[in-house]
């Protein structure tokens, strides 16, 4: 009997944050108070996101950003995430959750 093989799907999340202030004199400590669950991205093509501009082209082609905001976000691997984030003040907008596919 064949079997088909089936894809692992990571979660797209919408961030709430708040920032609690100045720590050791730096403005801006976000801590996530809320996540949406807003799509998936295969695993796969997660993994075929080789650099930040791919990672925020990923997110521009999905609608979740609008286009020509390169220069306006970041991206930061948190370990369990990849993170977008307003590159101003590093407030955390959008993530891939790839930490439970490993």
């Amino acid at each position: 009997m064949a079997t088909q093989e089936q894809s692992v799907l990571l979660k797209v999340l919408s961030i709430d944050a708040w920032n609690e202030g100045d720590v050791d004199g730096y403005p801006y400590n976000w801590v996530w108070n809320q996540w949406f669950f807003v799509g998936t991205i295969d695993l796969e093509d997660f993994e075929n996101l080789s650099c930040d501009a791919e990672v925020i082209q990923y997110f521009i082609n999905e609608g979740y950003l609008n286009d020509g905001v390169n220069d306006l976000v970041s991206v930061e691997d948190d370990g369990y995430n990849i993170v977008v984030m307003d590159a101003e003040d590093f407030r955390p907008l959008f993530a891939i959750e790839y930490g439970p596919a490993y």
